[in-house]
């Protein structure tokens, strides 16, 4: 009787770890941390409405970024759940509540709430352009909003301005003088062709479209 043949098996050794728990650490890259934190924010914020709609639940949170300004979530309004957690065991009617609030008091909660849905939105676009390798998020530095910068990141924001700026008139400059190089070696060779010779036309260069000319790009 013959013995039994083994079979080889085709299962090839993994050499990726596969997925991985991410560890809940702060985060230490600046460019990142707003990033974080918007998207960290909205998940809660859509968490909570998810439990105001499945239980009727009475919700209110209010979060701090990490330049100190405020968000604000409520159902049915913050200022009602925060009063009746303070009252403890009087139970105010939140329609009263809503009906003696002023207008003027609810339209800043309710433009820092769609501020803040718009710019998750803006930096969900950016961090879904930079995980595709698209475009780098150091390329929307000059786009930070400067009224929330202290001295020590303003005066990197300016040096950062100055360097733009100088890298722009040398790249400009660059580009003026491909073009009045290209231009003369144009005009040498029609010369040296006779196309243009009986107009009088010499083979010299203007002395003031040459590279040391003056033409340039100054800001």
């Amino acid at each position: 009787m013959d013995a039994p043949k083994k079979f080889k098996s085709n299962n090839k050794t993994k050499t990726t770890k596969g997925r991985q728990k991410v560890e809940i650490k702060k985060v230490e890259k600046k460019s990142n941390l707003q990033v974080t934190f918007s998207k960290r924010r909205q998940g809660l914020f859509k968490k909570a409405s998810e439990l105001c709609v499945l239980c009727g639940a009475k919700v209110g949170i209010i979060v701090f970024s990490p330049k100190d300004k405020p968000f604000c979530f409520g159902h049915p309004d913050v200022n009602a759940v925060v009063d009746q957690y303070l009252l403890e065991n009087e139970n105010p009617s939140f329609e009263e509540h809503r009906d003696v609030c002023r207008c003027h008091e609810l339209i800043p909660l309710n433009k820092e709430y769609e501020e803040a849905v718009m710019e998750w939105e803006r930096e969900k676009m950016i961090a879904e352009a930079i995980k595709q390798g698209k475009i780098r998020f150091e390329e929307f530095w000059w786009d930070r909003d400067i009224d929330s910068m202290g001295m020590e990141e303003l005066e990197e924001y300016v040096n950062a301005m100055e360097e733009m700026r100088n890298r722009l008139v040398m790249r400009a400059n660059e580009l003026i003088t491909m073009e009045v190089a290209a231009a003369t070696a144009a005009a040498k060779t029609e010369v040296a062709d006779g196309e243009i010779a009986d107009n009088g036309f010499t083979d010299s260069p203007d002395p003031g479209l040459g590279p040391c000319g003056g033409v340039g790009v100054q800001f």
